[in-house]
């Protein structure tokens, strides 16, 4: 497609904003343009690949980050639990102490 442009109400206005009919376009004209959709739609198609790819990496970088954040949790957790075990087993063992002084059979 050419680059010609038309006179408006006396303002000069290049083709690429003016519509063309497309019954008048030579064969070219009409590969070119072909083309050039083509072009314009593969490109487009680009941009929605990389953002699909890009919107699955947040997801995997946000799934991460909460995976991230559940272990920490999990690991206090289990220090949690550490604490209340040998909290318990120290009281059993008290327990077991005290039954042995009342005279009590240690169960």
């Amino acid at each position: 497609m050419s680059n010609v442009t038309a006179i408006r109400d006396g303002v000069v206005v290049p083709d690429f904003i003016t519509r063309v009919d497309i019954e008048q376009m030579t064969d070219p004209q009409l590969d070119e343009l072909i083309n050039a959709i083509k072009t314009r739609r593969m490109s487009s198609f680009v941009v929605y690949q990389q953002t699909v790819a890009d919107r699955e990496q947040v997801l995997v970088e946000k799934a991460g980050v909460a995976i991230d954040k559940l272990l920490d949790q999990m690991i206090k957790q289990i220090a949690a639990v550490d604490k209340g075990l040998e909290k318990l087993e120290t009281q059993v063992n008290k327990l077991r102490g005290l039954r042995i002084q009342a005279g009590i059979n240690i169960v």
